[in-house]
């Protein structure tokens, strides 16, 4: 029983590996949010006229991009991605003075259907990016620590299946098929629930449930009156609906803005996410 145990814990490992790969590749920084897409790209293309020297030389040091794209219901001008929160804090500090409500959150990959902001002696401002789609790498992508470990949880996987199958062979056949068959339904639960939540933030779900509703309307009248207290309660309320599924990244955004005080952009988060249908 106790064989059974580690091998069952050594491909969760595995398996976690894998899905810790896939949570947010960096951060972003949105610095306006418009309902049209041709407003955002005007925006952008006015905050390149404004951009001097030592804006294009923070660009070029962090490696980022300065990108008009979809986000939602709505189309963001946003600067990502940036791989540290060093990265975001200098580069955050030069942009509030074009946009003193930018705010950061998790970067999660390229979105089609927006365009780049390019430097000006390239006579070209904007480019495609589902050109680049396909191709695309975010520049300087924050070194993945895990993949060290995922080799080792491997080969300790295969260690463990092979001490495993040379004492399972005094056992009966059927107790093997038996174990192999829980195995295989407890795995293939993991990358279910990492499909999930690539495809849907389950802050859509919970808002079906009308007392988290009113919770999502009892946090924006508090965000209004900068009830700072208050905001952090009714997150907390929210968190217990979460604690049955996966994490919310709409939560978690929320919870930031209240933890910077940032109430403007926590308000029009809150509406926004609020009147997806």
């Amino acid at each position: 029983m106790n064989n059974f145990k580690w091998l069952f814990f050594i491909i969760l490992v595995i398996f976690g590996t894998n899905i810790y790969a896939n949570e947010a590749k960096g951060y972003k920084i949105i610095l306006a949010s418009y309902p049209k897409f041709d407003q955002a790209k005007k925006t952008m293309n006015l905050l390149g006229q404004k951009l001097t020297k030592k804006d294009w030389s923070i660009q070029k040091k962090y490696r980022y991009e300065i990108v008009a794209r979809p986000s939602g219901k709505v189309f963001i001008v946003a600067i990502e991605p940036l791989r540290t929160k060093e990265a975001v804090n200098s580069v955050l500090i030069r942009f509030k003075k074009f946009y003193p409500n930018a705010y950061y959150s998790g970067y999660f990959g390229p979105t089609k259907g927006g365009i780049f902001l390019i430097h000006p002696s390239t006579a070209k401002i904007t480019k495609d990016i589902s050109t680049r789609e396909e191709n695309f790498t975010p520049p300087n992508p924050p070194e993945k620590s895990v993949s060290k470990w995922g080799w080792a949880a491997a080969i300790l996987g295969l260690v463990a299946i092979g001490i495993f199958l040379k004492r399972m062979r005094k056992t009966s056949r059927s107790t093997i098929n038996t174990f192999q068959e829980k195995i295989e339904k407890k795995v293939e639960i993991i990358p279910k629930e990492a499909d999930r939540e690539i495809k849907a933030d389950i802050f859509d779900t919970l808002k079906k449930n009308r007392f988290f509703m009113l919770l999502i309307n009892e946090l924006i009248d508090a965000s209004n009156r900068r009830e700072e207290q208050q905001c952090h309660d009714l997150i907390q309320e929210m968190r217990r609906y979460e604690k049955k599924f996966l994490t919310s990244r709409i939560i978690t955004d929320m919870e930031e803005l209240i933890n910077a005080k940032k109430f403007t952009q926590l308000s029009e988060l809150i509406t926004l996410e609020r009147e997806k249908s």
